[in-house]
């Protein structure tokens, strides 16, 4: 490959509709790192801003941070940039000296290697209305995973691998979750676990290779991923799907773990699929499903947790050069052996790409479970609830805990229409399952999809996460439920389920049988807390909707958990796309706020809606003060994957009006509170969000 075609401005920026060089972009943003450990978005701004030599950006490079801090919910290290860098290698340059610090970060991180195959796996192919095959992409990213196979041998990644045994394997633990197992066998201790490399249960992907440490866990989301694919021709799915599961079962517990960084669940390792819990969710072309995941830690079953050592600051310059780095700090690649390493980069990137191929069809959309009896389960989409499990950052006391649980209890009717709670889930689970005896025993709830391109949908929850983190940085009170998104190809991945939620839309349903209105339910069920919790995460999405033009917010993507948080979820429109071709309702709307809402607060006069009004000026001016976190992460990724992600379907337009909604042209405080009031006052009960939901419920039968 010729990089002359990448770094060629005519070549590669020029478009139909007369697109600028998008380097201009990062113009106005300014670079002030300085220290041993340097800010991660000001490197890849030195990266992405051009004009220094790329040597010295690369030295920069080795002294950012390169693991999640454990023991704050800030992220600055360059794994959650992950998107940003690989987007830089695929469609901007493919300079050597980034992909020997590539190489150098992914033979000493296995959980860094694994995320970037992901991420090169996602963007090996563009698939909307047309599936256009990057081969560059695909030929590097064969001889990447080679060289980790090489690299890895067949070492256990997983977190605790000291900690695992490798005996011969109980034949209860064998049958475990298949229809061959017996209840009655007693439960078993942490040390009676074998832990072996998973071997795939497709013969297309079995394989003699002795270096199965890194596949063990590809293999193992590949098989899963390849069930979702087949699942919309069986019939019936659930028995198909439950016994697809099963014949995974005998080859688990495995080293394979589940790539999420929230609540620390990849430092678990996967024990069990419970089959019995799995549901498959109906649309028209596709079949995803949720399945639950027994899951543990070997260190912690051996007391060696250390969560506050794996919270030190790695840095490829001061951790890893100096220990397992040759004398010349970089990785020697076989150029003969691995002719594409250096190749990463797309012929022509992009500039086949034309306006008709993107699809407007959401990335998640609604679903609805394919058995009507069902229905009452109502756990769509959801994160995992914090209260349920041990936080061993923030240590309350036992009767503040106790009170707050008190506080938060439901009435009788709310108890049924949220169904069974996942802390009452997992006691039951646990009871039966043969691991239940192990003290870091927990579940883990996903969504499995195929025939979608998540690659957005990850985007605008790494946007969202980096709204949340704001609130948190500025001490303010609103939070957003960020739950985990990750692409694993591109057109499949997987979505962190939410649990003890309901759609509104579900709620809706119920409450029209019952005569109530979402205000009575509040009444009835919820308490004061349960109020103050809906304000906070209503000010937090109305302020993530207007910043981020997040659109389709009917009553199908709208989540009420039992703690009184919205939670909002399907990401398929926003930064200036709406769905309706030529009419797009929605895209004059701010932000969703209607009556129903504020009689919940209390009316238009009540203190709760003056806290509102109030936390929505605080938090625009937070957002507005850290509004470089956000722009740079929409720049990046719109100057590599320009109109390819639907969300830059304007083009130039989605990021000058993005800019333009800061108002960082105006000074005046007061003016900008003027200017928040009236972006509320527009906002309530505004037509174009009212004929939306009406046009849902026509159309899909969606509740308004």
């Amino acid at each position: 490959m010729n990089n002359s075609k990448i770094n060629d401005d005519t070549n590669y920026c020029c478009f139909a509709n007369g697109r600028r060089n998008s380097d201009s972009f990062f113009a106005n943003h300014v670079i002030d790192d300085d220290g041993d450990v340097l800010r991660t978005t000001g490197v890849l701004l030195q990266l992405y801003k051009g004009g220094q030599d790329i040597e010295v950006i690369v030295k920069n490079l080795e002294k950012v941070r390169l693991n999640p801090n454990w023991l704050s919910q800030k992220r600055e290290d360059l794994e959650y940039y992950i998107p940003q860098f690989i987007n830089y290698l695929v469609f901007r340059a493919n300079h050597n000296e980034l992909i020997n610090f590539l190489f150098d970060v992914c033979q000493n991180n296995f959980f860094f290697a694994h995320l970037t195959y992901f991420q090169l796996k996602s963007q090996s192919q563009i698939v909307n209305k047309k599936v256009i095959n990057l081969k560059d992409v695909q030929k590097f990213l064969i001889d990447y995973t080679n060289i980790m196979k090489e690299k890895y041998g067949n070492e256990y990644l997983i977190n605790g691998q000291q900690f695992v045994s490798h005996n011969s394997n109980k034949e209860s633990i064998q049958i475990y979750g298949t229809p061959s197992y017996d209840q009655q066998i007693s439960k078993v201790n942490a040390s009676e676990i074998n832990i072996r490399q998973y071997l795939s249960v497709n013969k297309d992907n079995q394989t003699n290779e002795q270096n199965n440490g890194f596949s063990s866990t590809i293999n193992f989301w590949d098989d899963i991923i390849r069930i979702s694919e087949r699942l919309y021709l069986a019939y019936p799915q659930i028995i198909s799907l439950k016994a697809d599961l099963q014949r995974i079962n005998q080859n688990l517990p495995s080293s394979i773990y589940i790539p999420f960084v929230k609540d620390q669940i990849r430092n678990y390792v996967v024990l069990n699929i419970v089959a019995s819990e799995t549901k498959v969710f109906s649309t028209k072309e596709r079949s995803p499903f949720y399945i639950c995941l027994e899951i543990y830690r070997p260190d912690v079953e051996k007391d060696q947790r250390n969560d506050y050592k794996q919270s030190e600051a790695i840095t490829l310059q001061k951790s890893i050069l100096q220990q397992k780095m040759s004398i010349n700090g970089s990785v020697c690649l076989d150029q003969g052996k691995y002719p594409n390493v250096h190749k990463i980069s797309v012929q022509q990137p992009l500039q086949i790409i034309d306006e008709d191929i993107i699809d407007e069809t959401p990335t998640v959309q609604f679903y609805s479970p394919e058995n009507d009896e069902e229905v009452e389960e109502k756990s769509v989409y959801q994160s995992f609830s914090k209260e349920n499990h041990e936080d061993f950052v923030s240590v309350g006391s036992s009767f503040v805990q106790e009170n707050q649980r008190k506080s938060m209890l439901l009435g009788q009717d709310g108890q049924s229409l949220f169904g069974e709670s996942a802390k009452d889930q997992e006691q039951r689970i646990k009871e039966q399952s043969l691991f239940g005896n192990l003290k870091s025993w927990r579940l883990v709830h996903l969504i499995v999809k195929s025939g979608d391109n998540l690659k957005q949908e990850q985007f605008a929850m790494q946007l969202l996460s980096t709204i949340d983190q704001i609130f948190i940085i500025e001490d303010l009170p609103m939070r957003l439920s960020i739950y985990e998104v990750i692409s694993l190809g591109p057109n499949y991945g997987l979505i962190e389920m939410v649990k003890d939620a309901i759609t509104i839309d579900s709620l809706k349903r119920q409450l029209w049988n019952r005569q109530q209105t979402l205000s009575q339910f509040f009444d009835h069920n919820f308490s004061d807390r349960h109020r103050t919790n809906f304000m906070h995460s209503l000010v937090g999405y109305s302020l993530a909707c207007y910043i981020l033009q997040l659109k389709d917010r009917h009553n199908g993507n709208i989540l009420l958990k039992r703690d009184g948080h919205l939670v909002h979820i399907d990401f398929g429109f926003f930064l200036g796309n709406a769905p309706g071709k030529g009419i797009e309702i929605e895209n004059k709307v701010a932000f969703k706020l209607l009556s129903e809402y504020i009689e919940i607060l209390g009316g238009v006069s009540s203190d709760l809606f003056k806290k509102f009004r109030e936390l929505f000026y605080k938090g625009f001016m937070a957002l507005r003060k850290h509004s470089d976190r956000i722009l740079l992460l929409v720049k990046m990724m719109y100057s590599g994957h320009k109109n390819s992600m639907p969300c830059f379907k304007r083009g130039d337009k989605s990021i000058t009006q993005l800019e333009e909604r800061f108002y960082q042209y105006e000074d005046d405080n007061q003016k900008l509170n003027v200017i928040c009031q009236n972006i509320i006052n527009s906002s309530i009960d505004n037509w174009r969000a009212k004929w939306y939901d009406k046009y849902q419920y026509y159309v899909q039968g969606i509740f308004y």
